[in-house]
């Protein structure tokens, strides 16, 4: 049995932060996401006012269940329901504002390696 000495340098802010139960951290993930809603709220608005659209988006999602092996009243009642369509719209959203954002292809073969935003 041997006795070791380690000598550890902890920031005081990391310790802090620690402490706190990751308070700043669960801030910036707060702010975060309110960044990602505001956003994507234009976009939600675009496809909501997009009837037909959205129309034809429910028309896949009833095809897809339907080869899943639901009935029509199970789809029916999957379909018209406020949180599936608040939820499809979502989707629908972030998949329309992922399609906007460059992708590194799309870069200045310049540039550092991120992505441009």
């Amino acid at each position: 049995d041997k006795k070791t000495k380690l000598k550890v340098y902890v920031d005081g802010a990391a310790l802090r932060e620690v402490v706190s139960g990751f308070e700043g951290t669960r801030g910036a993930l707060t702010e975060l996401a309110k960044a990602v809603d505001n956003a994507l709220n234009p976009v939600r608005i675009a496809i909501i006012e997009d009837q037909q659209g959205l129309q034809a988006n429910l028309e896949n999602q009833a095809a897809l269940l339907k080869q899943q092996g639901l009935s029509n009243r199970e789809i029916n009642s999957i379909l018209n329901t406020p949180e599936f369509q608040s939820i499809l719209v979502d989707f629908m959203a972030a998949e329309d504002f992922a399609s906007q954002v460059p992708t590194n292809s799309e870069q200045d073969p310049d540039s550092s390696g991120g992505v441009n935003v």
